[in-house]
């Protein structure tokens, strides 16, 4: 066994989720029946799930390998944790089997292991994985554990305002782990294959204004007349055309808004960033956010976000469908 496997990092996002064997041969769990108290991992399926997520999604591991192309000029990077890596490695491939003239870039939150990377490796070919050996990557890691993580007023999701830096490509797509690609994505190929120097971004339509109280006063103080409607940072298609300065000068918003109900990640930072490119949302019924319910028929894509994403096994079912459609590629 690997000295990675034997010291695993867990992601920033969701702490030290231990696995069902690591809790009972620590005796965390005997402790706490012993206490008359139900693990949480025990609560409900879709905690079990939640907790043994890597066991659910073993079937992306027995789909063939699909290459992405290095000399392509758009750059789809994700932030990529130990504990999603399988849901990523759906996310991705479901792209790439209707289009893989792209170029892929995973950017691990620090809780990859080797084998992780070499997965990754052997189902993307020509895929480049941004980690912690890259100096320019770590530190941008440690500015956003020691600038905003330790001061509770940001997540590792700020790190993805970083992501572009690292591709020489033009432009860039942003795509969250948590997404499954159901159908050709017309939209997004258009996209780019577009060489139009006024091509606007795209971004996922969310279901609610995710300003939320904070909206006016944003506004005022960035002048912008009008933002984007209802926007996600799950998917994110725009040119490289953002600088450091710019987001430095933005950063600050995590702090200056604390006691606003706005997210402290790279969500409202990106929000602001495309309101001054003009970014037009994706059709909601053929981009989906999913609501723990059901999802448009016409659906090609469908987010779903953390708080519902196992309900009624939705995702689970489409995985284990993906996965079979897969294995024809």
């Amino acid at each position: 066994m690997s000295s990675d496997i034997k010291n695993k990092k867990y992601s920033y996002r969701e702490g030290n989720p231990q696995g069902l064997w690591q809790s009972i041969k620590s005796g965390k769990a005997f402790k706490m029946l012993f206490r008359g108290e139900i693990p949480e991992r025990f609560r409900s399926w879709d905690k079990f799930v939640k907790y043994n997520r890597k066991i659910f999604f073993q079937c992306i591991h027995k789909t063939p390998p699909i290459a992405c192309q290095e000399s392509a000029n758009v750059a789809i990077h994700s932030l990529v944790c130990h504990i999603d890596m399988e849901m990523y490695l759906l996310a991705i491939k479901s792209f790439l089997r209707f289009y893989n003239h792209v170029q892929i870039f995973a950017h691990s939150d620090g809780s990859l292991n080797s084998d992780d990377k070499t997965i990754m490796q052997k189902h993307i070919p020509n895929i480049k994985i941004i980690d912690e050996t890259n100096k320019l990557w770590q530190h941008t890691l440690n500015k956003v554990r020691n600038d905003f993580i330790a001061k509770g007023c940001g997540n590792i999701l700020l790190t993805k305002l970083f992501l572009h830096f690292f591709s020489t490509s033009k432009k860039i797509i942003i795509l969250d782990t948590d997404i499954i690609f159901l159908k050709r994505p017309d939209e997004l190929i258009d996209w780019i294959e577009d060489n139009n120097k006024n091509l606007k971004p795209l971004y996922n339509k969310d279901r609610y204004d995710t300003l939320r109280d904070a909206k006016e006063r944003l506004e005022k103080e960035f002048n912008i007349t009008k933002f984007p409607p209802h926007f996600n940072a799950g998917l994110i298609c725009m040119k490289k055309d953002i600088s450091k300065e710019e987001i430095e000068k933005l950063l600050p918003i995590n702090f200056n808004y604390h006691n606003t109900q706005l997210t402290k990640g790279d969500q409202t930072i990106h929000h602001i960033m495309l309101a001054r490119r003009n970014a037009q949302p994706l059709d909601s019924e053929k981009y989906n956010i999913f609501d723990g319910k059901e999802f448009p028929k016409h659906a090609k894509m469908i987010h779903f976000p953390y708080h519902v994403r196992f309900k009624k096994n939705v995702y689970l079912k489409l995985a284990k469908k993906n996965c079979k459609q897969l294995k024809k590629h």
